[in-house]
């Protein structure tokens, strides 16, 4: 699924569903892909107004971000990423 603004790819993902007892399962493993992250907000309240629509009764994100860099020997080699 992706997120366009302007015809322009700003946010993407692979979108996993599977059947369980309920309704269904969601997921989005190692994503999503962001060009540029001012979107990601509206990114994640879209993908919620269609979880809702697909009567989902779990929607997992596993972002695949990175939160800080750290050398070998466990020091700080970037800032936080707090967005």
């Amino acid at each position: 699924m992706g997120f366009f603004t302007n015809n322009q790819l700003q946010v993407s993902a692979l979108l996993f569903s599977a059947k369980m007892a309920g309704g269904l399962y969601l997921e989005i493993n190692s994503g999503p892909v962001v060009t540029n992250y001012e979107f990601l907000p509206k990114f994640y309240e879209e993908l919620k107004i269609y979880a809702r629509k697909l009567k989902a009764m779990e929607l997992v994100v596993k972002p695949y971000d990175i939160y800080q860099v750290f050398n070998s020997k466990g020091e700080p080699i970037s800032t936080e990423k707090k967005e």
